[in-house]
């Protein structure tokens, strides 16, 4: 049991040091560039049920937490972004999906200066809602924030 507790403080130590994940490039050129990605974050449980006589008394538990498909890019001045959760994080309402969570495009003003964000977009209106999801590895928001569809994205201009 003393070495089964050795590696597994090792593989946490080691999980701390992995790096962010990147987009990859699927088209450029002169006016337009697009990225495609995603993120996937799954909450594992390990348990022991001794009651269990007939199969392994050892059990694992995966959860899904969250699952992204994103996508963005530039044309010409414009960025936009796209991004959709999947799996743990997408609510089912009465005849649909509410998993749309990013869905904006930054239009300039002033070039380099100033811009307008349209779209659905996220608020910072809180520091739980101002940091992004993909920045934070073995941290979750609250159950209390998820508790609402989209809470801390919103419509409108920016």
């Amino acid at each position: 049991m003393r070495n089964f507790g050795k590696w597994l403080g090792i593989f946490v130590v080691l999980l701390g040091f992995t790096a962010q994940g990147k987009a990859a490039e699927i088209f450029k050129n002169d006016d337009l560039d697009l990225f495609i990605g995603g993120r996937f974050k799954a909450l594992g449980q390990l348990s022991l049920v001794e009651e269990d006589t007939v199969r392994n008394q050892g059990r694992i538990y995966l959860f899904q937490v969250e699952n992204r498909l994103f996508a963005s890019g530039t044309y010409k001045d414009y960025k936009f972004n796209f991004e959709v959760g999947f799996g743990g994080e997408a609510v089912n309402s009465s005849n649909n999906q509410l998993n749309l969570k990013e869905f904006s495009a930054d239009i300039p003003i002033i070039p380099d200066m100033g811009y307008f964000k349209v779209g659905q977009f996220k608020v910072p209106t809180n520091l739980e809602s101002s940091t992004y999801e993909g920045n934070r590895v073995f941290t979750t928001t609250s159950p209390l924030y998820n508790m609402y569809f989209n809470t801390g994205y919103d419509m409108g201009v920016a």
